[in-house]
């Protein structure tokens, strides 16, 4: 596959301790995992899972890579398909993933994403079929 892009650092972050949590968001590394295993004592792992939830939905560890397959099999999932995608991979052209940096909106703007990619999915999706009829007039 030459859509994968070789990672050079990952953090394992335990999710029960909110110090490291906070530092994570400034520490300059390819993937963040929050650790709910092995760094977490049995008796933190409720507030560990509510630890992580709240992180990862938070927006403050920097940008997102999303690939094209992810966002298709979202929306199949948002819309109810129950068929098959089909990817052609001997034609593989345009991008595979995308990757949003908000980061100049934020800073010029004040403005930071409110809701996760799915949620914004689901949101738009249910837009267009509430407003279907006027979207597709809509010039482009």
């Amino acid at each position: 596959m030459t859509d994968l892009r070789p990672r050079r650092s990952v953090l394992y972050m335990p999710a029960a301790n909110q110090r490291a949590l906070e530092k994570a968001k400034s520490i300059a590394c390819d993937a963040l995992i929050f650790d709910l295993e092995d760094a977490v004592a049995p008796d933190a792992k409720d507030a560990a899972r509510i630890n992580a939830v709240a992180a990862a939905s938070s927006g403050d560890y920097g940008n997102r890579e999303i690939t094209i397959r992810e966002t298709a099999e979202t929306i199949a999932r948002i819309v109810g398909f129950a068929g098959e995608l089909v990817w052609d991979s001997s034609r593989p052209d345009g991008q595979p993933r995308r990757r949003v940096d908000a980061s100049r909106a934020e800073r010029e703007l004040g403005w930071h994403a409110t809701m996760d990619f799915e949620d914004g999915l689901r949101e738009t999706v249910n837009w267009f079929i509430a407003n279907r009829q006027e979207a597709l007039v809509l010039p482009i």
